[in-house]
């Protein structure tokens, strides 16, 4: 037994915890297969979240500083204005897009949710008759049931993590 300041550790209990069945990889390719067998709009608008918003935000960084050089080289009232008029069509349109994206891809994470559930219930219904009151089927159902919440989340940081990745 070791003893630490704050708890006691036993040594043999910590060596037996069981590692998972599976790892990342294998968890992240099920994932990206059964969405690509099922959905694969939600994949796209995934990958075009992170974009969208690298693109928005490089947009409303870039906006002042190419007003003010128009200003500084003392161009034409029309050259300043149409220049204006540009950023603000350009991240009127980012921002519509990342919208109409969100959108979609809430739309799309709810259908894969909704087909796992379907799923669940039809491997339930077609099991054996004496496999229906058996409770640890009955615990793996409601297991399973409950981390539906977790890949709707694994979606969401797969996008952060995207966003994170070009840098915004």
């Amino acid at each position: 037994v070791i003893y630490n300041k704050y708890e006691e550790v036993d040594v043999l209990e910590r060596k037996k915890k069981k590692k998972p069945q599976y790892n990342l990889w294998q968890n992240t390719a099920h994932i990206f297969a059964f969405a690509w067998r099922e959905q694969k709009s939600v994949i796209s608008t995934c990958f075009a979240s992170p974009i969208l918003t690298t693109l928005t935000r490089l947009t409303d960084i870039f906006i002042a500083p190419v007003i003010l050089s128009c200003i500084e080289r003392e161009a034409s009232l029309s050259e300043l204005l149409w220049t204006i008029a540009l950023f603000i069509g350009l991240s009127i349109l980012l921002r519509s897009l990342y919208e109409f994206n969100g959108n979609r891809v809430g739309f799309y994470r709810n259908v894969l949710v909704q087909t796992v559930k379907l799923k669940l219930n039809q491997k339930i219904e077609t099991t054996a008759y004496a496999n229906i009151d058996d409770q640890s089927i009955l615990n793996k159902l409601y297991i399973a049931q409950n981390s539906l919440g977790d890949y709707n989340l694994y979606w969401s940081r797969l996008s952060m993590t995207g966003t994170n990745i070009l840098g915004f």
